[in-house]
């Protein structure tokens, strides 16, 4: 049987520094706004009622300790490799330790292409993740420079005719699927 709550009823959550409020609410159809819904029951707490340390088992934890810990995961769930993941923790850590709970929005510039990427590694004698985390780092245009330079042109040229020499088949990608997620090949 599923569990899951319908779509007419919500816990909000309001927090600020002092005190975090969970309210419960029901409207009456998908129709009425989450402002004119009924408010079922609300449960609030003070933070300065919570203890410093927390029992956990046998050690103790920080509410603090808990929410990093927390916040790191939930911004780094969808990166798969863990040596980026741990990139996007040590941001999000860095952030935290300036204040700030989320950096204000950035305007999304185009995507940077791996052969961009992999062009400007083999140029500089750097690694990819040195090359990626350069070029975000830089602005539109400062990529635009890059990309448009002639030794990344004449790389970015290399890269894909030497992949379109050895194109990979599609029992090669499942060999590599297989390998990667440990899973026999059919």
């Amino acid at each position: 049987m599923s569990t899951t709550t319908p779509r007419y009823e919500r816990i909000d959550i309001d927090l600020d520094s002092e005190v975090v409020v969970f309210t419960h609410q029901r409207r009456v159809s998908l129709d009425t706004s989450w402002k004119d819904a009924e408010v079922v029951r609300t449960v609030e707490v003070t933070l300065s009622e919570i203890p410093e340390l927390l029992q956990d088992g046998d050690s103790t934890i920080t509410a603090k300790a808990h929410g990093v810990s927390t916040v790191c995961q939930q911004r780094s769930s969808g990166q798969p490799d863990t040596t980026l993941r741990l990139a996007e923790y040590e941001a999000t850590i860095d952030n935290l330790k300036a204040g700030i709970w989320r950096a204000a929005a950035q305007p999304r510039g185009a995507q940077i292409s791996t052969e961009v990427v992999q062009a400007l590694a083999n140029v500089q004698g750097i690694t990819v993740l040195q090359a990626n985390a350069a070029l975000q780092q830089m602005d539109s245009e400062a990529r635009k420079t890059v990309r448009e330079s002639q030794a990344i042109v004449t790389e970015v040229a290399r890269i894909k005719a030497e992949a379109a020499l050895a194109p990979i088949s599609a029992e090669e990608v499942n060999a590599m699927m297989a390998k990667l997620t440990d899973t026999p090949q059919e």
